[in-house]
């Protein structure tokens, strides 16, 4: 039973390290979008005014909402694989060679 939980773990550790690019990849495309198409800008054209970025409020607000799910789902996803390393207990001997080979 414990091997299971620890495999379990496993799965979750995995879950968790795909979900980390993601979660950044999201932030970066909602937060720096007004930034990126200033950046585009020339210095020099006589157009000066508001920036806007490429994409609209609703898909703003679409990855606000997806970047709230994500963090919430990791933070659930590092609750479960706690409580399973305290049922395992990770002075066993499998849950230490777990770990090790979970970090190579």
């Amino acid at each position: 039973m414990f091997s299971a939980v620890h495999v379990m773990s496993g799965d979750l550790i995995l879950h968790k390290r795909t979900l980390g690019p993601i979660k950044t990849l999201v932030y970066g495309l909602r937060r720096y979008d007004l930034d990126r198409c200033a950046a585009l800008i020339d210095a020099s054209s006589p157009v000066k005014g508001k920036v806007e970025g490429y994409m609209s409020p609703k898909a703003i607000i679409y990855l606000v909402g997806l970047y709230t799910n994500i963090r919430l789902l990791l933070c659930t996803i590092l609750i479960i694989v706690f409580c399973s390393f305290e049922i395992g207990g990770r002075h066993r001997p499998y849950g230490i060679c777990f770990d090790q080979l979970g970090y190579v």
